[in-house]
């Protein structure tokens, strides 16, 4: 089994370059190693003691079903909401600034732990588990007149829009392709080559779609 560390990028998320002199593994072990670095790059590392906005303290706290894991929502104010979804590695905290200024100004909010992040439940985070989720907060939770999404939650907004979830405004932040190169960059950190990389991106492919 190999250990996959998710803390050794550093705070600015950089990772080594793969080797292209890297042999390739034995057919044998080629699936078992692509499937232990895929279930690697789908587990999020979660903060040891999951937080609540302060903003939302006396909030009800809803647990709302998804495929990828019940998650934890929090509606608070009056109207059609402002929804906010963060990116890999965070938590709805990242917004208390935005959802005090948009209570300020009389407008409310809605936000949410993305599958296996914060409070909500699941071991995995992908953008169809991301998606499906919000659809069902904004079901849940909504109307919802604006999106607002950072990192892995821009991409989410993106694909809510996509399929259907009708804002008037939506708004993206700092939304790359962050997550191919983790993938390539903790298949450097334990000496794995191409053949490696290109059956993970497979494998997610048949059960997600494309990375």
């Amino acid at each position: 089994m190999l250990a996959f560390d998710m803390n050794k990028p550093n705070p600015i998320f950089t990772w080594p370059e793969t080797d292209p002199n890297t042999p390739p593994q034995k057919p044998e072990d080629l699936d078992r190693v692509a499937r232990e670095l895929w279930e690697a790059y789908l587990g999020p590392f979660r903060r040891p003691r999951p937080r609540v906005s302060t903003i939302f303290q006396g909030a009800e706290q809803h647990m709302i079903p998804t495929p990828g894991g019940a998650v934890a929502a929090w509606r608070i104010g009056e109207g059609p909401a402002v929804m906010m979804m963060h990116g890999y590695f965070d938590d709805h905290t990242l917004w208390t600034p935005l959802i005090r200024k948009l209570l300020d100004e009389g407008r409310s909010a809605v936000a949410f732990d993305l599958p296996g992040h914060g409070l909500s439940d699941g071991d995995h985070s992908t953008l169809r588990y991301g998606t499906d989720a919000a659809l069902a907060v904004a079901k849940t939770l909504g109307p919802v007149e604006a999106m607002v999404g950072h990192s892995l939650g821009g991409l989410i907004v993106a694909q809510a829009c996509v399929e259907g979830l009708a804002v008037k405004r939506a708004v993206i932040i700092g939304t790359t392709t962050y997550r191919s190169k983790r993938l390539a960059g903790m298949a450097a950190q334990h000496g794995l080559g191409a053949d490696v990389i290109e059956r993970v991106r497979e494998l997610h492919g048949e059960a997600f779609g494309a990375i």
